[in-house]
């Protein structure tokens, strides 16, 4: 796995103002990033499907990382998926359905801030 050469597939242009009320990632993303954890390998993480829990509108972004067994196979780690929820420039995700961090907020001006809530992940 020494030659690895990750290649981001798509990365959609946010910064436009005509993305603002468009679903994050665009249509059919794939990001890819290398993984160092429990197994050493690649990462992708694409959408799966849409789904609606309360109010909010979410997809569900599935994660595998591919890595190489002893034998030489290729073996693959289905990971917790992410729920994105986007709306209006801002983008919230989740891992767990229940605590919503901010990703990206494109309607902030240049001096606004925002309080990041601190929670223990234990």
């Amino acid at each position: 796995m020494k030659n690895l050469l990750l290649i981001l597939l798509l990365v959609p242009t946010f910064l436009q103002s005509q993305n603002l009320n468009r679903p994050f990632g665009g249509e059919n993303p794939k990001w890819v990033y290398n993984f160092t954890g429990m197994v050493e390998g690649v990462t992708v993480v694409e959408p799966s499907h849409d789904t609606l829990v309360g109010s909010r509108l979410l997809t569900i972004f599935e994660k595998a990382t591919f890595f190489e067994e002893d034998n030489g196979e290729v073996g693959v780690w289905e990971r917790a998926p992410v729920y994105v929820h986007s709306d209006e420039g801002v983008v919230e995700f989740s891992t767990d359905l229940v605590n919503f961090d901010t990703l990206f907020n494109f309607q902030l001006e240049i001096g606004d801030s925002w309080t990041i809530i601190e929670r223990n992940l234990d």
